[in-house]
């Protein structure tokens, strides 16, 4: 009744529990297990029950879930300790989905019947003849503020099961839980375009959109020729959570966090495809998160090695319009690009009679946006960035944008990452204490009028040039395809931007005086591999191929693999949404494989590869997505 352990995680389980590691006890989930089975191998629980954590579930132990598609929601009650985490992993490797497709909170319907055949323990829930529908007491739609009052272990009568709208709920009851190696997803997303119903070609978007002037809520709402869930991959709650290693897909937000929760981080984790189109915008994020409460309660949230990709709208979005805070980010080692890449394959493939060619034009898609009203205080080490557009002058995209909405209160630290993207790479605004170091920055088509720079900076009257001096800049590379490099500052009363020449930035402001500053993009190739601390042989390696080359190589030598160990390299974009249990490459097309050799530790990668010249589409989408090759690529180095 054992099953592989990472040698990480038990170094660090016997290095934080002495001797708790001896006691912890190992349970198993299955798709065909039952709320009364013991929890063994072979007599395993559903997953509902293991995630109500009641007896015999102790911090300490793991929950080892079998393969298969489990149909949610699910929601996690799962207490631990800090220096006993319970750990919620998927066994031996196997594809575990969670998918919370059926994440409807709609009391005149029942879930269907294959939700309801994955969970005979539940009251039956069944049409009474009048157009309403008689449920069990199991079947429940919870508001935010009540859904600890649902914990099974401290109130038994309660529901087991809550009609979330995530793949994976975890409650601010549920602490000092790892989630590892889970795959979350919405597969029922429709059309994912959302089109108003009186939208036609005689009445075509956006003139169905705005009625004297006003924008029509369908407008910017889902209806009936939308996905119907909507649901996203997982919410966050709780202090002390990990989601280490996990695949979230395909959800409206594919992670929600917007809590305050102490001491948590998603860890090496992928998140794409979240989103759906509107005739007006792309919507849904890789990421929407804040500190939601207006309290001083301290709280970090952390994105480590986490990939964001093609999501509708924006990759990491922590923002705020109202009292909450975005406060004590981090983001290290984090890969986002192509982000809004969905959105603009709609609006290409789009009937133009319902969409005129004059509305078709695109999705920001910022790679990292941070906002808040009541600032921003964040931290930025080896982050990575790309944008397919970076030649196209009709195309919009900014890899970091900072924003104090007016109030320079912000405080944030940018080290040793790459920023690309056309206009202004990295637009920072009210920011009062700054420090950009080591970075690399590329601009694609940057227009002169209005003038955009490499960077820009933007504040309101006097503000900007008040915190200059809280600035720390030095030692970036900036770039950009064509003209000479500018940086746009605003540091007066005045309206409009001044684009100065680099020469300028640095004799003016004193900034970068050990950086550097080119015309074109970058001539020799870029490649970053970052480790994975919690699975030996496991890695990212981003390519950044300036040099056009059909392959590229990447030295394995940190990566924990051993000799003779056989490895595969996976094209992430290529990403098997087709929920087959079975396919042990799910992860994408295989782009490099070998065995390593400590005296020989290099792969050779494809970056041309013709299958590999289109992205997977998200669920439901009927049109393909451009991959980001041959010019920049993401891969999943698994040791076999």
């Amino acid at each position: 009744m054992s099953a592989k352990r990472s040698p990480v995680l038990l170094l660090l389980l016997l290095l934080l529990a002495g001797p708790w590691a001896a006691s912890a006890a190992d349970y198993f989930v299955a798709t065909t297990g039952t709320p009364t089975a013991s929890g063994t191998i072979g007599n395993p629980w559903n997953l509902q029950r293991a995630l109500n954590g009641t007896a015999p579930i102790v911090p300490g132990d793991t929950i080892w879930v079998r393969g298969g598609v489990y149909l949610g929601p699910f929601t996690s009650y799962l207490k631990g300790t800090s220096a006993q985490p319970i750990v919620v992993r998927n066994y031996d490797n196997e594809r575990v989905l969670l998918d919370s497709q059926y994440a409807q909170c709609n009391p005149s319907k029942c879930p269907p019947s294959q939700w309801q055949a994955q969970n005979p323990w539940l009251p039956a829930c069944v049409p009474d003849g009048n157009g309403n529908v008689v449920q069990g007491a199991n079947y429940q739609c919870n508001s935010f503020a009540a859904r600890c009052s649902l914990d099974p272990a401290t109130n038994p009568s309660a529901s087991h099961f809550s009609l979330a709208r995530y793949a994976l709920d975890i409650q601010e009851c549920s602490h000092d839980v790892w989630f590892w190696g889970l795959e979350m997803l919405s597969a029922e997303n429709g059309g994912r375009i959302s089109i108003p119903p009186g939208c036609s070609a005689s009445n075509p978007a956006p003139g169905c959109c705005w009625v004297n002037g006003v924008m029509q809520p369908e407008c910017e709402s889902t209806n009936d020729i939308v996905a119907r869930s909507y649901g996203g991959a997982i919410d966050i709650n709780g202090d002390n959570i990990r989601v280490i290693n996990c695949f979230l897909h395909d959800g409206g937000v594919n992670i929600s966090w917007f809590n305050q929760s102490e001491n948590s981080e998603v860890y090496g984790s992928f998140s794409f495809n979240g989103g759906w189109s509107s005739a007006l915008r792309g919507h849904g994020h890789g990421t929407y998160t804040q500190n939601i409460d207006c309290t001083d309660r301290p709280s970090q949230k952390a994105f480590r090695e986490t990939v964001f990709f093609h999501a509708f709208d924006l990759g990491a979005m922590a923002f705020s319009g109202g009292c909450g805070p975005v406060q004590n980010y981090l983001y290290e080692g984090v890969v986002t690009f192509n982000n809004a890449a969905p959105h603009n394959a709609f609006l290409a493939n789009a009937d133009h009679a319902v969409f005129p060619t004059w509305l078709n034009g695109h999705g920001y898609g910022e790679a990292v946006y941070l906002g808040s009203r009541l600032g921003t205080r964040a931290t930025l080490r080896n982050v990575y960035t790309f944008n397919n557009e970076l030649e196209d002058p009709m195309r919009y995209s900014t890899a970091i944008r900072v924003d104090g909405a007016g109030r320079p209160v912000s405080e944030l630290s940018v080290e040793n990452s790459v920023f690309t993207g056309t206009y202004s790479p990295v637009a920072l605004y009210d920011i009062a204490m700054l420090r950009f170091v080591g970075n690399k920055v590329v601009a694609g088509v940057l227009p002169d009028d209005p003038p955009y720079g490499v960077i820009s900076f933007y504040a309101p009257g006097e503000h900007m040039t008040a915190h200059f001096p809280n600035y720390l800049i030095d030692q970036n590379s900036y770039y950009r395809y064509a003209g000479p490099v500018k940086m746009a500052v605003r540091n007066s009363t005045a309206s409009t931007d001044t684009a100065v020449p680099f020469a300028t930035w640095q004799s003016s402001y004193g900034w970068d005086q050990g950086g550097t500053a080119a015309t074109g993009l970058p001539t020799t190739n870029w490649v970053y591999v970052r480790p994975n601390a919690y699975e030996a042989g496991r890695a990212h390696v981003v390519v950044y191929n300036w040099e056009d080359m059909a392959s590229v190589s990447a030295d394995l030598s940190n990566i924990g693999l051993n000799d003779g160990q056989a490895f595969k390299v996976y094209n992430v974009q290529s990403f098997k949404s087709d929920l087959d249990v079975n396919n042990p490459d799910y992860y994408g097309n295989v782009v490099g494989s070998g065995t390593f050799s400590a005296s020989s530790p290099t792969v050779s990668i494809a970056m041309k590869n013709p299958v590999d010249a289109v992205a997977t589409s998200p669920i439901g989408a009927p049109y393909t997505v451009p991959s980001s090759l041959p010019r920049f690529g993401l891969f999943l180095v698994l040791g076999q």
